[in-house]
């Protein structure tokens, strides 16, 4: 073989080569592009409340990869009602640091609340950063209750303080007037799923503190199965009945 030939044969090796390394095989999974590092744009928490006015609200916080609050984004949020069906709305971060998205619903059943997208001149949305992209809350039938003499628990408090897990129970009647010497029963779930029930009367303010010793690592959770007080009818479908927190 003469040089010249020779020469050749070496040049097309190496395309060939170069090409194998450069060309990935088929069906090659791609690398995962990596976090935003600078300029981002991160969803730190989504809240959602169902007694604002609207049927269900979502306020979005976002920050940036340092944590600080980024005035001026603008949220991209895709509500999808019990029915599968999807409306898409904005909502920017002014003062309040939190875009707003209420929805009027005449539907029962579970809303998806999921952030699509957020802007901001020179930023990038960060959805891999970000501490959740979505959230879910259920809305019930509606119903009529108890009207007269009723006892409902208007709020439940949960705090995690000095070794133990504890509710803060308000127990009112049908005109929100607190309730006093109501008995208020209630049942804890621990976090390895064994229960704790729970019976304490109400004072003057028709308060009670439940508590039980958080002597493990988890998920504390308190239910209000009854109310007992003299005249009145619980009402479960008015008010709150459950509460949890996570200690750590």
């Amino acid at each position: 073989m003469n040089s010249r030939c020779r020469r050749f044969t070496i040049a097309a090796l190496t395309a060939v080569t170069l090409l194998g390394v450069a060309v990935p095989a088929a069906g090659a999974a791609s690398a995962a592009p990596p976090h935003c590092r600078t300029k981002c744009l991160r969803v730190f928490s989504i809240k959602t409340y169902t007694y604002l006015g609207p049927t269900v609200e979502a306020h979005v916080q976002v920050v940036d990869e340092n944590g600080g609050a980024v005035r001026g984004a603008v949220v991209n949020g895709v509500w999808t009602e019990p029915d599968g069906s999807q409306l898409s709305r904005y909502g920017v971060l002014g003062t309040r640091l939190r875009a707003e998205f209420p929805l009027y619903s005449d539907q029962s059943g579970t809303f998806t609340f999921e952030v699509a997208d957020i802007t901001l001149a020179g930023y990038i949305f960060d959805p891999g950063g970000s501490a959740l992209l979505s959230a879910s809350v259920d809305i019930g039938q509606p119903t009529a209750g108890c009207t007269v003499d009723c006892v409902s628990i208007a709020s439940i408090k949960m705090s995690a303080r000095q070794g133990d897990a504890r509710a803060a129970v308000t127990a009112v009647d049908e005109t929100g007037t607190a309730v006093r010497q109501a008995t208020v029963a209630a049942r804890w779930t621990l976090p390895d799923g064994s229960t704790v029930d729970q019976s304490v009367v109400t004072n003057r303010k028709g308060k009670v503190l439940l508590s039980v010793p958080a002597s493990q690592p988890g998920r504390y959770s308190v239910t209000i199965d009854g109310v007992s007080a003299s005249g009145l009818t619980f009402d479960p479908d008015t008010g709150v009945t459950t509460g949890s927190i996570t200690v750590a």
